[in-house]
């Protein structure tokens, strides 16, 4: 086997162990691997950038272009909601759900799709009183069954149908591959609809656990004349708390979030904190803090001053395997963490 053959097979393989070992971002992989190449001469500058020039690349573009003038006029939004109506049960909702979902993938980029549909699905879930997690699932199963039915589906049809062209002088038509991906789209549909309700598992968002959960926010109020006014939040020794942390101040009826440590208390200041219940009892503790509104209480997630965003980690994430506070997550992000499930590694952020 030639050298360069056996430096190709080698660099494939670092690239594979790097993107499942390391927490380096896949670009930075790719870029670093193909760069590697030109330099060893493998290949040229003009081979290695012939791919931004495939025509499903190109095509991927203009669709996000299309799904995102789409999704501002409010078409899809509209059309969502026309189609899926108000069923009474959680099986016709299921069912009212892969059609539409499964229509659209087939004429648009299924990850748009999806991308646009989970908001109206978390809605419309919040209507019909259903587990969002018994209808998210099935939305992104759908589009990609609805994706295998037509050229534009998905991305990887129109990077197939570009090597070929480009290779094989074959030309795939918009519908050629309908015939195996109907089937498919058919025999996937039935089994969502007959297993959905059972193997699903019934898990509510975030938003609304943490509506529930009303032993994890504590409110206090800085004490006018007390101690604490015009001292930094790390002055005042709330920054290192034993079973919760500060997350919030509501100030003259503004709300700041991720507080930072040398952020000065004013008095009549809100201050929100996050953790055990046995919070409260350490807050009692400091002087010039009292208690607000009954001390433990849910937190209000429909402030409209508050953005609530739910997070899934990833393995590029340069915070795995250390504490919150060890990751400098407020400071990188400014961003508080409200919840995390570690069963589920994801987390709600203000």
């Amino acid at each position: 086997m030639e050298l360069n053959a056996l430096l190709t097979i080698a660099v494939v393989v670092v690239v594979l162990i790097a993107l499942a070992l390391t927490s380096i971002s896949a670009d930075l992989i790719l870029m670093a691997a193909m760069a590697f190449l030109i330099v060893a001469g493998i290949l040229t500058p003009i081979e290695a950038l012939v791919g931004f020039a495939n025509p499903g690349v190109m095509t991927i573009a203009t669709l996000f272009v299309v799904a995102a003038a789409l999704k501002e006029t409010g078409a899809v939004q509209w059309l969502a909601l026309r189609l899926l109506g108000l069923p009474a049960s959680l099986k016709t909702a299921q069912f009212r759900l892969v059609f539409p979902t499964s229509l659209l993938s087939s004429l648009m980029n299924n990850t748009t799709i999806v991308v646009m549909f989970i908001p109206i699905v978390q809605e419309w879930s919040r209507r019909l009183n259903l587990a969002p997690s018994k209808l998210l699932l099935p939305l992104s199963y759908a589009a990609i069954l609805g994706g295998t039915c037509s050229l534009i589906g998905t991305s990887t049809n129109l990077v197939v149908d570009g090597l070929l062209r480009t290779h094989s002088g074959i030309e795939l038509g918009l519908f050629d591959i309908a015939l195996i991906g109907f089937p498919l789209l058919l025999v996937g549909a039935v089994y969502l609809y007959l297993s959905g309700d059972r193997l699903l598992p019934d898990r509510q968002s975030m938003v609304e656990q943490l509506e529930k959960v009303r032993e994890y926010t504590v409110e206090v109020e800085v004490e006018a004349g007390g101690p604490l006014v015009n001292k930094t939040v790390l002055a005042a020794g709330l920054r290192n708390l034993g079973y919760g942390y500060l997350a919030e101040i509501e100030r003259d009826g503004m709300l700041l979030t991720a507080v930072e440590p040398d952020r000065t208390l004013r008095a009549q200041d809100r201050l929100f904190f996050i953790g055990a219940p046995e919070c409260a009892n350490e807050l009692r503790r400091v002087r010039g803090l009292k208690p607000a509104n009954g001390n433990v209480h849910k937190i209000d997630v429909e402030n409209h001053q508050r953005c609530l965003v739910e997070v899934v980690l990833g393995t590029e994430f340069p915070g795995l395997g250390k504490t919150i506070r060890d990751s400098r997550f407020r400071t990188r992000f400014n961003a508080a963490v409200l919840r995390l499930l570690h069963n589920c590694p994801k987390f709600s952020i203000i």
